[in-house]
Parts: C-alpha cells; structure tokens; sequence
C-alpha cells in the first residue's frame, strides 16, 4: 500500500534546501525531523534537543545549531 508523502516532502526540501531560514520554527522543525510539531514538544521536555530561542511569546531553533546537532549524531541532552 503506497502512501502519499508528497506534502511533507515538500515541506522537507523547502526547510533543507538552500533557502533554509536562519531561525526554524516547531513545525518546519518537525519537517526538518519528519515528525509532528507535538513531538517537537515532547523531545524538548525530555531534552533532546538543542535548546530553543524565545522571541516574546515566539520559539525558534537556530538552523545552524540544528545542523551541528544532526551533524553530531543527535545526542541526546541536546548538547555538542
């Protein structure tokens, strides 16, 4: 049974593609890690992952950072 993928595919390659934003939000992150923005969530309170910025009411993640994190193989306190 085939799925469609296309939406998140999309999503995928316009996050990770060269015009990535310097500042990701929980759902282009989600996009980032093909999970939903609620994991997002439930990986920062369990602290896996790199910790976020806040804007005001805002959350971000450094795009740079998020790389490294991945680069680094996803530890799991966030931190590299």
């Amino acid at each position: 049974m085939k799925t469609d993928t296309v939406p998140i595919a999309e999503e995928q390659s316009r996050v990770i593609g060269a015009e990535m934003p310097a500042m990701l939000t929980a759902q282009e992150l989600g996009a980032v890690l093909r999970c939903s923005r609620r994991t997002i969530y439930r990986l920062i309170q369990a602290g896996h992952l790199p910790p976020p910025c806040r804007l005001g009411t805002m959350v971000r993640w450094s795009s740079s950072a998020v790389q490294a994190w991945i680069e680094a193989g996803c530890p799991k306190n966030g931190k590299f």
